[in-house]
């Protein structure tokens, strides 16, 4: 059965929220740096668009390596 609009949908919903989880995460994790490191923390907006941008590098990262790793997985079962 081929998924219909509400489980699209549904799926975009649960992706969007995921990535807003990861941001906010992020958020975190930059501003406990930023503390840490006795450095000042930079505005609500600048921090989020920072923290965008590193969720963003490490989804490619993880993308790009995760090809990889599956594309070494084929050669290695190929009779």
């Amino acid at each position: 059965m081929a998924p219909g609009k509400s489980e699209k949908d549904l799926k975009t919903v649960l992706k969007e929220a995921l990535k807003e989880k990861e941001i906010k995460w992020t958020e975190r994790l930059l501003r406990w740096r930023y503390e840490k490191e006795g450095k000042q923390v930079p505005e609500e907006a600048s921090l989020r668009e920072r923290a965008g941008e590193v969720v963003a590098n490490a989804r490619e990262v993880v993308s790009k390596r995760g090809k990889r790793v599956f594309e070494e997985f084929r050669k290695a079962i190929k009779p």
